[in-house]
């Protein structure tokens, strides 16, 4: 080491002498020491600091502006704790019960009727008693397919295999299964009732309607109430009898299945309004049961109600502050989506070849505003709409006779079969 002058001389005194090596220059020999200057503890975590902070720093700010881009303000500088634990928007709470159909009970005539006595008292327009009947039951037209899988195959061979998985992977509820769902979502829904009053709620004619009547004897009591989704809710445009009027703080709303869970989303939407203004701020509970639901209604329901809003947003103001907590009964067998089974690029190569097929609305064949929310799962007593379900599994385009071939049977759901024949008595 050349020294320049006198304060660049080194303190030999706090090294530590490491190794001694002989090497020549130019001819001439010199021997290397080698020395390493011993820490102490303190001086150790100042160098740590210096090599880590100046990293800690860049970090949080990455942290800070991702946060403010995301508009997560509240989340960064209050955490959790604040929104969601101290001031809560809406709780929701799973119950997931098994469907075996091989526990399926028959239905308790005698209690049927006793609870039937008591709707007809209040008023309840609902006929738990005797339901419609399901009399025909939808099914794949596996003759349909084959023919159909047969003709791709000709046409089309590089897409006959990834068509033919489409239609491997198509799943059907069966009515037993419904019933079995019922049932066991019933026995939880008793459990978290208790002997507490309840409202039923439901839309006249429709699915909501017919799943409530095939569920009510597997309850232990039977509704004080009812009010009519998408009507009491908005409010009380057709003059209904309204439960949101009286005294009942717990509410139950049946369905069958939910696809995309926009439906469900809506009606948690009004009857959290609606009960903003009937009940105040005080505590209220919605009983969902569902016995079937596909990943993404899962997924959008749980986002969705435990959302939490910014409180800055100046088109929330006149938004409730979250009175409704909401109990999602639902069971292990599962509507099956698209994207469960298929990859992106599959769901790509489908959808290339329902337009290829000029099947009517391709564009929305397996998405629906953009989003890959189409599942493959029929049931026996509906054929789902196009909207929850891929138009490429109900239909095909026979070129040659000039017209649209059915791959399933597509009887009226048995609520609409009564509606009519009461219509034709009339």
């Amino acid at each position: 080491m050349k020294i320049k002058n006198k304060e660049d001389k080194i303190n030999y005194q706090d090294l530590t002498l490491i190794n001694r090596e002989k090497t020549q220059y130019q001819g001439r020999e010199y021997t290397l020491h080698r020395y390493a200057k011993d820490y102490s503890f303190w001086e150790r975590v100042d160098k740590l600091k210096q090599a880590i902070l100046p990293t800690l720093f860049s970090l949080g700010l990455v942290l800070i502006f991702s946060a403010a881009y995301r508009r997560r303000w509240s989340k960064v500088l209050f955490g959790h704790i604040t929104k969601e634990i101290l001031f809560p928007k809406n709780i929701i709470k799973m119950h997931v019960v098994p469907c075996d159909v091989q526990a399926l009970k028959a239905v308790d005539q005698t209690k049927a009727a006793q609870l039937q006595a008591q709707l007809d008292e209040r008023n309840i327009p609902l006929n738990c008693e005797s339901p419609a009947e399901l009399k025909n039951k939808n099914a794949i037209l596996r003759d349909e397919v084959d023919t159909y899988l047969a003709d791709v195959q000709q046409r089309h061979p590089l897409y006959y295999g990834i068509v033919k998985e489409l239609f491997d992977s198509v799943d059907i509820l069966t009515f037993d299964e419904l019933k079995a769902g019922l049932q066991a979502s019933c026995e939880k829904l008793n459990e978290l009732l208790g002997n507490q009053d309840y409202s039923i709620g439901f839309v006249k004619h429709k699915s909501q309607q017919w799943v409530a009547e095939l569920a009510l004897p597997y309850l232990n009591q039977a509704p004080t109430s009812f009010f009519i989704n998408a009507t009491d809710t908005v409010e009380n445009i057709r003059g209904e009898q309204s439960a949101l009027n009286k005294q009942e703080r717990h509410f139950v709303v049946f369905d069958d299945a939910a696809y995309s869970g926009k439906q469900i989303r809506h009606l948690i939407d009004e009857l959290k309004k609606a009960l903003a203004k009937t009940h105040q701020n005080e505590p209220c509970h919605l009983y969902l049961v569902v016995p079937f639901l596909s990943s993404i209604a899962e997924q959008r329901l749980e986002t969705y109600i435990n959302k939490v809003r910014d409180s800055f947003d100046p088109a929330r103001k006149d938004e409730p502050t979250g009175n409704l907590h909401v109990h999602l009964i639902t069971t292990n067998r599962k509507v099956k989506a698209v994207k469960d089974i298929f990859t992106t690029e599959k769901v790509r190569r489908l959808a290339l070849f329902a337009a290829m097929e000029n099947l009517p609305g391709f564009s929305t064949c397996y998405y629906t505003d953009g989003q890959l929310t189409k599942c493959l799962t029929l049931t026996e007593w509906k054929i789902p709409d196009d909207a929850s379900v891929p138009i490429a599994i109900k239909m095909y385009k026979d070129t040659e006779k000039n017209k649209f071939i059915s791959f399933t049977t597509d009887f009226l759901p048995p609520y609409k079969t009564a509606l009519q024949a009461k219509e034709e008595e009339t």
